[in-house]
């Protein structure tokens, strides 16, 4: 198995019950009997013994991981929803005609004046944003004309994709940070995002390989920001070709997230740095040659759970393999990375280099301190 093997077949998630009993400075001054009964609750916290509940420095907050749920392949695919939209759903959608006229109108604020649609699709979603979308197309294939998906619910704009681009061969130059900001702002404004709610994070120059010939596609991300941290799930993004000093749009995206909690910081930086060095030792003998921190806004997943637990297997069939699943949660968190020196050909066992020489992230509950997942830091 090649080492590319390895990272595609990891599933994520992970569990830890931690209490912070540090006491601030400020406890000096409360009254005695508040202090006692902190001080009992928790060292019941820290024991163990508490029902649901987390200490961090002077406020209470319920845990919020979740012993994650067992499947096999064929109990997923059955937990799915059916692919056709139910009569039922359909109700609450907006009709065909109305989204055929929204397309339009997303078509012409693009500069794809004159079109028609040609072909429209009820699909089902399958995320927690997005239950149903209609794919609306100017030309019939699947790969070619331009393509516009809308939430069926209320006609919001998901995406763009011009899917004649590809054959066009075109010869794409470069543009620098501020040009590729000025052709995605313009097309923000365009559509009519809301000002403000995303912020330009990062622009690149990506290569872009189709039928032997590659090509610059030019991207920019806009993210939108709580207390200064991106939350990359909720993003707008475009790519695009500079050709000859035109732009050839290539993809318009807007991405939501209605799983993200907002939950405070209350974590310090080096509790959550404690915290996962502590795990990490108990997964590997190995010694750690380097951590490094971040706030990030992560999803909750089952990757260090597996770990801890030995029920992490990359070893097996699909149709074998047990998945393990979490609530789909995106919170505040401490990103921690732990390095080592260890190599994956030092191990016989490719599910024991991923547990105990792997580089690692870590994610713990900025709130909570507990460890709501992590991944593999095979690529950085």
């Amino acid at each position: 198995m090649n080492e590319n093997k390895i990272i595609k077949n990891i599933i994520e998630k992970s569990q830890m019950k931690i209490a912070v009993s540090k006491f601030t400075e400020e406890e000096k001054s409360m009254p005695k009997i508040n202090k006692i009964s902190k001080s009992v609750a928790t060292i019941l916290v820290v024991l163990g013994l508490g029902t649901g509940i987390v200490y961090a420095t002077t406020n209470i907050y319920e845990k919020i991981w979740k012993e994650p749920k067992s499947y096999t392949h064929e109990e997923m695919i059955n937990e799915l929803p059916p692919e056709e939209v139910t009569e039922e759903e359909k109700k609450e959608l907006i009709s065909e005609e109305e989204a055929k006229e929204k397309g339009l109108e997303i078509l012409e604020k693009l500069g794809y004046k004159n079109q028609t649609i040609n072909r429209i699709e009820l699909k089902r979603g399958y995320d927690e944003d997005t239950d149903s979308y209609y794919m609306l197309k100017t030309k019939w294939g699947y790969e070619e004309g331009l393509m516009v998906q809308l939430n069926a619910k209320g006609g919001e704009f998901i995406a763009f994709n011009d899917m004649d681009l590809k054959y066009k061969h075109l010869d794409s130059q470069e543009l620098n940070a501020e040009e590729i900001a000025k052709v995605a702002t313009d097309i923000y404004n365009k559509l009519g995002i809301e000002e403000g709610k995303y912020t330009l994070s990062k622009t690149s120059a990506e290569n872009n390989a189709f039928q032997n010939q590659t090509n610059i596609l030019l991207v920019a991300n806009f993210y939108k920001y709580y207390d200064g941290i991106p939350n990359k799930n909720e993003s707008f993004n475009v790519s695009f070709l500079n050709y000859n000093g035109e732009v050839y749009l290539n993809s318009v995206s807007v991405n939501n997230d209605n799983t993200f909690q907002n939950n405070p910081v209350v974590i310090t930086e080096e509790q959550a740095i404690n915290i996962a060095t502590n795990k990490e030792q108990e997964l590997s003998p190995n010694k750690i040659t380097n951590i490094t921190s971040s706030l990030s806004i992560e999803k909750m997943n089952a990757f260090i759970y597996q770990l801890e637990n030995d029920k992490y297997d990359i070893t097996g069939s699909t149709e074998d393999e047990t998945y393990y699943k979490t609530e789909n949660i995106t919170r505040k968190v401490w990103k921690i990375k732990v390095e080592h020196d260890a190599e994956w050909k030092d191990y016989m066992d490719h599910n024991q280099y991923v547990k105990e020489g792997m580089n690692k992230y870590y994610y713990i509950d900025a709130t909570t301190g507990e460890i709501i997942g992590g991944y593999q830091a095979y690529f950085d």
